[in-house]
């Protein structure tokens, strides 16, 4: 049976338990659906910029009126990208984070914080408490940092490529000084470098919380010790303050494409931890 134990990514599975089929539902999934789409309008705005750049650079012979109007077009171009990103942060992507943290609290502790409908998630044993809490971040923690990690192969090799042009433009002495100063901004940009420095600090810190998580459910069978709850707590605390801090949004594709080794491997290890 394929289990997918994450609400990171919104999906909507078929499992089936013994003869019968149940619909896996994700219903926080609907709110990560306008932070995905405001996600991809942001890359080709991004990129609509980086061109206008380059293209106001070797545009000198062009008219006036022309000219003119691919500086309005960069202008308006900047500003959109500029008042898209905030919303996308502190509203679009905050509002949909808020509604999982919610759910996740809802199916820890039993309180109706979240009334979004919910099937075959966190399929634990523990009965609501902060215990069942600490398992449901350990599934979290496990699939985030394994989803993190995958991404940055991608990133890494991409990051790469731009940083190379950008050292090969450095390394021609008859460069154009203005198309450096046009290429540093975009390799230097939150979409390019500074995104897959983000990236290999929030995977670091999924690792550190799922490490934690791991080691306190394999060497301590009292997770009602005051010792155990705050560590429990502190993991919660760090992984939604690593989630909040990078302000990234996780692949989906890239989820998709690894969810089934993974859940293999989860239900390999909640098994051998006893939480199964």
């Amino acid at each position: 049976m394929e289990e997918c134990v994450w609400h990171e990514v919104p999906c909507i599975w078929l499992a089936m338990i013994s003869t019968q089929r149940l619909i896996r539902i994700d219903g926080v999934s609907s709110h990560y659906k306008t932070p995905r789409r405001v996600d991809l309008v942001l890359r080709w705005l991004f990129w609509g910029i980086a061109g206008l750049s380059l293209f106001q650079i070797f545009s000198n012979r062009l008219p006036r009126q022309v000219l003119a109007v691919v500086s309005i077009c960069f202008v308006l171009l900047v500003l959109v990208f500029f008042f898209l990103s905030q919303a996308q942060r502190y509203y679009w992507l905050a509002r949909a984070e808020n509604e999982r943290r919610r759910a996740l609290l809802t199916n820890a502790l039993g309180v109706p914080l979240s009334h979004e409908d919910t099937q075959l998630y966190y399929n634990n044993s523990y009965a609501p408490s902060l215990s069942r809490l600490g398992a449901n971040m350990l599934e979290n923690t496990f699939f985030s940092s394994e989803v993190t990690k995958s991404m940055l192969g991608r990133c890494r090799f991409q990051s790469g490529i731009y940083l190379s042009i950008w050292i090969i433009f450095f390394a021609v002495r008859n460069s154009d000084y203005q198309l450096l100063i046009v290429v540093t901004q975009i390799v230097f940009s939150a979409e390019i470098l500074a995104s897959w420095i983000n990236l290999e600090i929030l995977h670091r810190r999924f690792e550190i919380c799922f490490e934690k998580l791991k080691a306190l459910f394999r060497l301590d069978g009292n997770l009602t010790s005051p010792s155990s709850i705050a560590e429990i707590l502190d993991v919660v605390i760090s992984y939604e303050s690593a989630k909040s801090a990078a302000g990234v949004l996780l692949d989906e594709s890239t989820f998709l494409k690894i969810n089934k080794p993974l859940t293999e491997k989860w239900n390999r290890m909640r098994v051998d931890l006893g939480i199964d």
